[in-house]
């Protein structure tokens, strides 16, 4: 899954690359406190807009949005079928605010998980997670930092 994750280089360290240990570190500094967003963690180096040039790019970030049922990592008990009908119901979400979406080197993949904690029909848990979704763009973009390289949608208010 080439195109699973943002690739873009110009931000931070080149030559960092992600790993086993990184991961594992990740998740020992996980906690239940507020989400960081913007240009955190893989939204360091997120951009959008380079469609044309790189010089109309401006920068993206890491967005977070929640709802009851949790979703598109969900607590409704799914099987693997609803999880990737779930998945592709979020990708609806990318098509509502990217244009152009799904080009051949972008990262507009979407993941589904559950816990499998609660009874939930497919159909709504895959209605709160597109809103979700399409929430959590909206605010990646918002809390991003263009880091003095790109200018960043605060930068253009």
């Amino acid at each position: 899954m080439p195109t699973a994750i943002p690739f873009d280089l110009a931000f931070g360290n080149p030559a960092v690359r992600p790993d086993k240990g990184l991961g594992y570190q990740a998740c020992q500094n996980a906690h239940s406190d507020v989400v960081p967003e913007g240009s955190v963690g893989a939204g360091t180096g997120a951009t959008i807009g380079k469609l044309f040039s790189v010089l109309q790019a401006t920068k993206g970030g890491l967005g977070y949005a929640a709802a009851t049922l949790g979703v598109i990592l969900a607590n409704a008990r799914l099987d693997k079928a609803d999880a990737q009908k779930l998945a592709q119901l979020g990708q609806n979400a990318l098509a509502r605010v990217i244009a152009p979406v799904h080009t051949l080197y972008d990262g507009d993949i979407i993941f589904a998980l559950s816990v499998r904690q609660v009874e939930a029909g497919l159909m709504q848990v895959g209605i709160v997670a597109q809103e979700m979704l399409q929430e959590a763009i909206f605010r990646a973009v918002k809390a991003a930092d263009g880091l003095g390289r790109l200018p960043a949608w605060r930068d253009l208010q």
